[in-house]
């Protein structure tokens, strides 16, 4: 990217921000200052990968900005329609949002079978069935709810909830939200992991190519299936974020060196046993727009070789062969000296994710930018981050609200979470069923087409705050 080009995306993305702000103001003054006033805006991994239109050309990659401002309450948007048969995720990168006091707020227009639309993975619908909107609609909430956010209902005004089952769902989960918010069990997040995410390096990525981004276009699909809850934080933030609760921060994309991430890095996160993990080619590009390999090896202790542009090909690890199948650009190798390697390109067996000690703290750095699930899964495993679901019959999205849990899957049969520590009691929270008490391992069969298991795992304290499920047809009679 030239610099004119660097300069230019810059300004953009804080223009944006700032005419947001103009009339947030305006509205705020005329209002007493008694309106709470949001925009929408903040569509971090939506646009991401949406190039050529998208991605810087959005203004969409200032929310440090957004965050700063005394005149914005909330923002919001849309999940990214990426895959959203098979999994959700909010736009905003919602855990710095709260540490600002603000809200993030989704909007949730995920199509019904009652919608016009052709079914495409991309509206989360593929089956058109009541069951199926069902399935995703509560996956959906507890999608939501994971992230500290909450949502509306939007339909374009096209009837898509105007049928008994569905709207039975909605009432369903607005008694469950309700009665959660009054729980002594309820914590707005429980994560050992916690991902960082640069706004920095957004006006130095080409717009026109994926660049180092092509993998994000499946990392968070990848990422609900981890088996473990996760926050998302904005680099800028690294100074403020409470780290003491992670076991592992990971880097997702901090291409852009400076010396103000050198240094926070080292005196803020690499502490307290705490490990790190950087994707793709971290600190490779300078600010003054030029390319230094060798800052790689200044924040992660291991020594990268850039190579030409490719396509990426699947990975060898320690503990499977064969994995990150999904398309990739591959645009470095790890140099061998200094590292201990966990897993090499099938192609040419050069080291693609390596580790090392470095000032007291464990660092891995994987070339690829952004590994399947299980990948991750052994990766944090490794790492002692607790993985709550067993994968007995394939992976599906987990998803935590404690007390809370929601598990979805399109292949159904047998799965297994186990939790922490043990819960008083274990319901499903659609049925009524008593899953366990006393008990840190719930057992359970999901069908074999989109479902979404939705459970209860506290106190039985707690639990009797929330309404039978018979509560929904008593109100309808």
């Amino acid at each position: 990217m030239t610099q004119p080009s660097v300069d230019y995306y810059a300004f953009f993305q804080e223009c944006a921000v700032e005419t947001i702000e103009h009339f947030a103001k305006i509205a705020k003054e005329a209002s007493g200052n008694r309106l709470l006033v949001g925009s929408y805006y903040g569509y971090y991994h939506g646009h991401y990968y949406a190039n050529p239109y998208h991605f810087q050309d959005s203004g969409h990659y200032a929310t440090w900005r957004m965050l700063q401002s005394p005149y914005i309450d909330f923002f919001g948007g849309p999940a990214p329609y990426i895959r959203r048969d098979i999994m959700l995720y909010p736009n905003g990168l919602t855990a710095s949002i709260a540490l600002h006091g603000k809200l993030w707020i989704c909007e949730e227009d995920t199509r019904t079978h009652r919608s016009v639309s052709k079914a495409t993975p991309h509206i989360g619908i593929t089956e058109i069935s009541q069951s199926e909107t069902i399935a995703v609609m509560l996956r959906d909430y507890i999608a939501m709810t994971s992230r500290q956010t909450t949502a509306y209902l939007y339909d374009f005004i096209s009837g898509w909830y105007r049928d008994e089952p569905t709207m039975d769902t909605i009432r369903r989960i607005h008694q469950l939200d309700e009665a959660r918010l009054t729980m002594k069990g309820t914590l707005p997040s429980v994560a050992e992991v916690a991902i960082i995410y640069s706004e920095a390096f957004i006006p130095f990525a080409a717009s026109r190519h994926a660049a180092a981004m092509v993998g994000e276009k499946f990392g968070p699909s990848s990422m609900d299936y981890w088996g473990v809850p996760v926050d998302d934080y904005l680099e800028s933030d690294l100074e403020t974020i409470d780290f003491s609760r992670y076991k592992v921060v990971i880097f997702a994309n901090s291409f852009l060196y400076t010396n103000r991430l050198q240094k926070l890095i080292e005196t803020k996160v690499a502490k307290d046993g705490r490990r790190l993990i950087f994707f793709g080619t971290p600190g490779v590009v300078g600010e003054d727009n030029c390319i230094y390999p060798e800052n790689c090896e200044k924040l992660t202790g291991i020594s990268i070789e850039l190579e030409e542009p490719s396509v990426g090909k699947p990975l060898d690890t320690l503990w499977h062969q064969g994995t990150c199948h999904f398309q990739y650009t591959r645009y470095a190798h790890v140099k061998e000296e200094g590292s201990r390697a966990l897993a090499h390109y099938v192609t040419d067996q050069k080291v693609a994710i390596a580790e090392c000690m470095k000032n007291g703290s464990r660092r891995i750095l994987c070339c690829h930018p952004f590994p399947d699930a299980l990948v991750m899964r052994n990766l944090l495993g490794k790492e002692k981050v607790h993985v709550y679901t067993s994968g007995k019959s394939g992976l599906p999205a987990f998803y935590m609200a404690k007390p809370y849990i929601g598990v979805f899957s399109r292949r159904g049969g047998a799965q297994a979470v186990t939790l922490q520590e043990p819960a008083e009691i274990v319901v499903n929270l659609m049925t009524g069923e008593v899953l366990g008490e006393n008990t840190a391992k719930i057992e359970f069969t999901m069908e074999k087409n989109a479902s979404t298991v939705l459970l209860y795992t506290g106190s039985k304290e707690d639990f009797e705050k929330i309404p039978k499920i018979t509560s929904i047809i008593e109100e309808e009679q």
